[in-house]
Protein backbone atom coordinates (compact mmCIF):
# COMPACT_ATOMS: atom_id res chain seq x y z
CA UNK A 1 0.00 0.00 0.00
CA UNK A 2 2.72 2.23 0.41
CA UNK A 3 3.78 1.88 -3.04
CA UNK A 4 0.65 3.03 -4.38
CA UNK A 5 0.20 5.94 -2.26
CA UNK A 6 3.16 6.98 -3.22
CA UNK A 7 2.06 7.21 -6.64
CA UNK A 8 -1.49 8.95 -5.79
CA UNK A 9 0.23 11.68 -3.92
CA UNK A 10 2.98 12.34 -6.82
CA UNK A 11 -0.02 12.26 -9.37
CA UNK A 12 -2.25 14.66 -7.20
CA UNK A 13 0.78 16.88 -5.89
CA UNK A 14 2.63 17.41 -9.48
CA UNK A 15 0.23 18.12 -12.37
CA UNK A 16 3.53 19.36 -14.04
CA UNK A 17 2.25 18.90 -17.37
CA UNK A 18 -0.83 21.45 -16.86
CA UNK A 19 1.26 23.78 -14.88
CA UNK A 20 3.86 24.49 -17.65
CA UNK A 21 1.70 24.84 -20.34
CA UNK A 22 -0.37 27.75 -18.48
CA UNK A 23 3.34 29.10 -17.85
CA UNK A 24 4.55 29.02 -21.38
CA UNK A 25 1.07 30.67 -22.41
CA UNK A 26 1.23 33.18 -20.16
CA UNK A 27 5.20 33.93 -21.01
CA UNK A 28 4.11 34.04 -24.71
CA UNK A 29 1.45 36.46 -24.19
CA UNK A 30 3.99 38.56 -21.78
CA UNK A 31 6.48 38.53 -24.69
CA UNK A 32 3.47 39.15 -26.95
CA UNK A 33 2.37 42.15 -25.10
CA UNK A 34 6.13 43.61 -24.37
CA UNK A 35 6.93 43.26 -28.51
CA UNK A 36 3.52 45.37 -28.67
CA UNK A 37 4.80 47.80 -25.67
CA UNK A 38 8.33 48.29 -27.46
CA UNK A 39 6.80 48.42 -31.18
CA UNK A 40 4.65 51.41 -29.51
CA UNK A 41 7.15 53.31 -27.79
CA UNK A 42 9.61 53.32 -31.66
CA UNK A 43 6.23 54.39 -33.47
CA UNK A 44 6.11 57.53 -30.25
CA UNK A 45 9.92 57.81 -30.40
CA UNK A 46 9.55 58.27 -34.09
CA UNK A 47 6.39 61.11 -33.62
CA UNK A 48 8.07 62.68 -31.22
CA UNK A 49 11.51 63.36 -33.29
CA UNK A 50 9.24 64.28 -36.37
CA UNK A 51 7.31 67.00 -34.11
CA UNK A 52 10.51 67.98 -32.64
CA UNK A 53 11.73 68.40 -36.84
CA UNK A 54 8.70 70.49 -37.36
CA UNK A 55 9.24 72.74 -34.50
CA UNK A 56 12.92 73.69 -34.80
CA UNK A 57 11.38 74.53 -38.68
CA UNK A 58 9.05 76.37 -37.27
CA UNK A 59 11.70 78.02 -35.03
CA UNK A 60 13.89 78.75 -38.03
CA UNK A 61 11.17 80.47 -40.16
CA UNK A 62 10.48 82.80 -36.84
CA UNK A 63 13.45 83.94 -36.59
CA UNK A 64 13.96 84.48 -40.20
CA UNK A 65 10.72 86.59 -39.87
CA UNK A 66 12.18 88.44 -37.11
CA UNK A 67 15.36 89.46 -38.70
CA UNK A 68 13.68 90.63 -42.07
CA UNK A 69 11.23 92.76 -39.83
CA UNK A 70 14.27 94.43 -38.01
CA UNK A 71 16.08 95.12 -41.38
CA UNK A 72 12.45 96.52 -42.25
CA UNK A 73 12.15 98.72 -39.35
CA UNK A 74 16.13 99.76 -39.47
CA UNK A 75 15.48 100.60 -42.73
CA UNK A 76 12.36 102.46 -42.30
CA UNK A 77 13.74 104.37 -39.46
CA UNK A 78 16.57 105.45 -42.16
CA UNK A 79 14.17 107.00 -44.84
CA UNK A 80 12.33 108.73 -42.22
CA UNK A 81 15.53 109.90 -41.03
CA UNK A 82 16.21 110.96 -44.88
CA UNK A 83 12.58 112.49 -44.91
CA UNK A 84 13.20 114.86 -41.89
CA UNK A 85 16.56 115.89 -42.89
CA UNK A 86 15.35 116.40 -46.29
CA UNK A 87 12.47 118.49 -44.85
CA UNK A 88 14.46 120.53 -42.94
CA UNK A 89 16.46 121.45 -45.82
CA UNK A 90 13.68 122.45 -47.94
CA UNK A 91 12.11 124.46 -45.30
CA UNK A 92 15.52 126.28 -44.74
CA UNK A 93 16.16 126.66 -48.58
CA UNK A 94 12.23 128.05 -48.41
CA UNK A 95 13.09 130.65 -45.62
CA UNK A 96 15.98 131.94 -47.76
CA UNK A 97 14.36 132.25 -50.59
CA UNK A 98 11.56 134.68 -48.91
CA UNK A 99 14.45 136.63 -47.08
CA UNK A 100 15.76 137.20 -50.90
CA UNK A 101 12.56 137.98 -52.32
CA UNK A 102 11.98 140.74 -49.14
CA UNK A 103 15.23 141.90 -49.34
CA UNK A 104 15.93 143.44 -52.75
CA UNK A 105 19.81 144.05 -52.10
CA UNK A 106 20.19 140.18 -51.23
CA UNK A 107 21.21 137.93 -54.06
CA UNK A 108 20.72 134.12 -54.50
CA UNK A 109 23.59 132.13 -55.33
CA UNK A 110 22.92 130.23 -58.71
CA UNK A 111 23.22 126.69 -57.16
CA UNK A 112 20.38 127.57 -54.63
CA UNK A 113 18.63 129.10 -57.01
CA UNK A 114 18.89 126.04 -59.31
CA UNK A 115 18.03 123.80 -55.98
CA UNK A 116 15.04 126.11 -55.20
CA UNK A 117 13.76 125.68 -58.89
CA UNK A 118 13.69 121.70 -58.54
CA UNK A 119 11.74 122.23 -55.41
CA UNK A 120 8.74 123.60 -57.20
CA UNK A 121 6.12 120.75 -57.77
CA UNK A 122 4.52 120.58 -60.77
CA UNK A 123 1.37 118.22 -61.15
CA UNK A 124 -1.24 117.29 -63.23
CA UNK A 125 -4.83 117.34 -62.12
CA UNK A 126 -8.22 116.27 -64.00
CA UNK A 127 -10.62 118.87 -63.46
CA UNK A 128 -13.05 117.15 -65.39
CA UNK A 129 -13.52 115.23 -68.60
CA UNK A 130 -11.12 116.53 -70.99
CA UNK A 131 -9.90 119.20 -68.90
CA UNK A 132 -6.84 119.26 -67.18
CA UNK A 133 -4.87 121.79 -65.05
CA UNK A 134 -1.64 121.97 -64.37
CA UNK A 135 -0.43 123.51 -61.11
CA UNK A 136 2.58 124.28 -59.60
CA UNK A 137 3.72 125.22 -56.13
CA UNK A 138 5.99 128.53 -55.35
CA UNK A 139 8.63 128.82 -53.07
CA UNK A 140 6.77 130.32 -50.86
CA UNK A 141 4.48 127.40 -50.74
CA UNK A 142 1.42 129.32 -53.31
CA UNK A 143 -0.31 127.35 -55.98
CA UNK A 144 0.50 128.64 -59.03
CA UNK A 145 -2.15 127.72 -62.03
CA UNK A 146 0.53 127.23 -64.94
CA UNK A 147 -1.80 125.67 -67.98
CA UNK A 148 -4.73 124.42 -68.45
CA UNK A 149 -5.33 121.80 -71.53
CA UNK A 150 -8.49 120.75 -73.19
CA UNK A 151 -9.02 117.16 -74.91
CA UNK A 152 -9.02 117.76 -78.50
CA UNK A 153 -11.78 115.00 -78.45
CA UNK A 154 -14.24 116.41 -76.52
CA UNK A 155 -13.37 120.49 -76.96
CA UNK A 156 -12.89 122.47 -80.59
CA UNK A 157 -10.55 125.26 -79.56
CA UNK A 158 -13.74 128.04 -79.61
CA UNK A 159 -15.23 125.40 -76.83
CA UNK A 160 -12.67 125.50 -74.57
CA UNK A 161 -12.45 129.25 -74.25
CA UNK A 162 -16.17 129.42 -73.66
CA UNK A 163 -15.48 126.81 -70.52
CA UNK A 164 -12.60 128.47 -69.54
CA UNK A 165 -14.76 131.75 -69.76
CA UNK A 166 -17.75 130.19 -67.63
CA UNK A 167 -15.45 128.12 -65.23
CA UNK A 168 -12.86 130.70 -64.69
CA UNK A 169 -13.86 131.49 -61.25
CA UNK A 170 -14.90 128.06 -60.28
CA UNK A 171 -11.08 127.19 -60.96
CA UNK A 172 -9.47 129.75 -59.10
CA UNK A 173 -11.27 129.14 -55.96
CA UNK A 174 -11.21 125.85 -55.88
CA UNK A 175 -7.37 125.71 -56.14
CA UNK A 176 -6.91 128.55 -54.06
CA UNK A 177 -4.89 130.37 -56.30
CA UNK A 178 -4.55 134.44 -55.80
CA UNK A 179 -3.55 136.60 -58.43
CA UNK A 180 -4.08 134.72 -61.23
CA UNK A 181 -5.51 137.37 -64.62
CA UNK A 182 -6.72 135.46 -67.28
Amino acid sequence: MHESSTKNRISAVSPLNEDSTDTTKSDNSLIEEVQRLKAEARRLEMQCELQNHETQEIQNKIEESWSVAKEEAAKCKAAKEVIQALTQRVSMLLKNDKLMDNNTNLTMPESQQDTVDILKAEWVERYEDGVYITLTTSPSGEKELKRMRFSRELFAKKDAERWWDENYAKVIHKYGIEGYKK
